[in-house]
C-alpha cells in the first residue's frame, strides 16, 4: 500500500516538473514585449524598449511555479 503512495507522488510529481519545464521554455521563447530572456534567466531590458517595471513584474510573476495562476 504505501509502495502505490510513494508512486502516485513521484508521478505527480514528475507531471508537476514537466508542466512547470514547458511553461518555462513558453516564456523563454515568447517574453513579453520590450523584455527578454538571457539563457542563464537573466531578464533583460534591451535599450530602447519601453518595457515598465510592471513588465518585468508580471514576467517574474510567471517564471515562478504556480506563480502565474494566482
Amino acid at each position: 500500500m504505501q509502495a502505490e503512495s510513494v508512486i502516485n507522488l513521484l508521478k505527480d510529481a514528475y507531471r508537476e516538473l514537466t508542466k512547470a519545464k514547458s511553461e518555462l521554455e513558453a516564456i523563454y521563447e515568447n517574453p513579453p514585449h520590450g523584455l527578454g530572456v538571457a539563457p542563464d534567466g537573466v531578464i533583460t531590458h534591451p535599450e530602447g524598449s519601453n518595457a515598465a517595471q510592471g513588465d518585468v513584474d508580471v514576467l517574474v510573476r510567471r517564471s515562478v511555479p504556480g506563480g502565474w495562476r494566482t
